[in-house]
């Protein structure tokens, strides 16, 4: 090989290695600046959601907007298991869900109190607890929904409707 023609290959080289430099300083550029104005200086960090998922791709973490029915705005944290039903919930409607199998558990508050309430098979609440700015009641009920044993203090009278199995209707006699 020549002189001139190392020299012409030298050459090539160099402008091979030109362009890609010029082109890692442009990308880094670009992803540098656009990002700077994007965030508050590396100081915050601004999206409406960040989901974490497993290796399927299935959403295992989300904190952000939570699915919720219209027209409510609900953000918060939503922890699924494997199977992709929702385990944990923590939303800003000042309420925490936690969920394994059929048994649950809904904490609740509000400017006036709090609520507890633990169920079971499908859902179907079986303990309540609410306390008030002047009550609070506890409140036990059957595997079909029905209220087997209640304690309001102070006592207050909370009217039942009792239907009979010949007036589906309920009404007085």
């Amino acid at each position: 090989m020549t002189t001139e023609q190392r020299i012409n290959q030298l050459e090539r080289r160099c402008r091979f290695l030109m362009v890609c430099l010029v082109s890692l300083f442009t990308v880094g550029g670009i992803s540098l600046f656009s990002g700077a104005a994007q965030n508050d200086g590396g100081k915050h960090l601004r999206a409406e959601s960040l989901e974490i998922v497993d290796d399927a791709g299935n959403v295992r973490l989300r904190l952000g907007r939570v699915d919720a029915p219209k027209p409510l705005d609900v953000f918060g944290f939503v922890a699924k298991d494997n199977s992709g039903k929702t385990c944990v919930a923590i939303h800003d409607l000042s309420q925490v869900n936690l969920y394994k199998g059929d048994g649950s558990v809904s904490i609740g508050a509000s400017s006036g109190g709090a609520s507890l309430q633990l169920a079971s098979a499908g859902l179907q609440p079986r303990a309540m607890i609410g306390v008030g700015d002047d009550h609070c009641t506890l409140q036990l009920r059957d595997s079909n929904g029905k209220v087997s044993w209640e304690h309001t203090t102070p006592h207050i009278q909370v009217p039942r409707e009792v239907k009979t199995a010949g007036d589906p209707f309920g009404s007085p006699n």
